[in-house]
């Protein structure tokens, strides 16, 4: 018996049961831009969240750092500073969402970033022209932004339900 023709006569039976079919199984993971731009952000809250909590508590407790504010912002301080710690968590909050691919977090977090923003542009602008503005605004704002660009892109909104 040749066995080159019954293995192809049993290949050939094959194909014709099933011709080229090709599964797709959908994944109900986040991609993985989604998954960076979401770790990055919770990064980011905690290490604000750190920041602001150490600034304020010590800011509050030496005089010296205290005087150094204008009469304005000395008013806007304590308002202010409590707009952070509530903006970066609502930021994480959002972060968490947004990586369980809910569009809700969207909402949450560009909320707390425009609240963010607002906050620190207020908070700093007797020191529009310093240049630590400068840097603090190209540490703070410029990823806030360039992130809240990106999570409304097509790209990451088509995953958020």
């Amino acid at each position: 018996m040749d066995t080159s023709n019954s293995n192809q006569q049993i290949t050939e039976n094959n194909a014709n049961q099933n011709p080229n079919v090709v599964y797709v199984q959908k994944s109900d993971n986040a991609p993985a831009i989604l998954i960076i731009l979401g770790i990055f952000t919770i990064l980011g809250s905690l290490v604000l969240m750190t920041y602001f909590l150490f600034f304020y508590s010590v800011a509050s407790s030496v005089s010296s750092i205290a005087s150094d504010f204008t009469s304005e912002n000395v008013q806007l301080l304590p308002f202010i500073s409590y707009l952070y710690a509530p903006a970066c968590v609502g930021t994480l909050i959002g972060a968490v969402m947004m990586i369980t691919k809910k569009m809700k977090g969207l909402y949450v977090y560009s909320i707390c970033q425009v609240v963010f923003i607002f906050a620190y542009i207020i908070n700093n602008s007797s020191y529009a022209f310093a240049g630590d503005f400068f840097v603090y605004t190209l540490l703070l704002l410029v990823p806030s932004l360039l992130f809240l660009g990106l999570y409304w892109s097509k790209d990451i909104k088509k995953h958020l339900s």
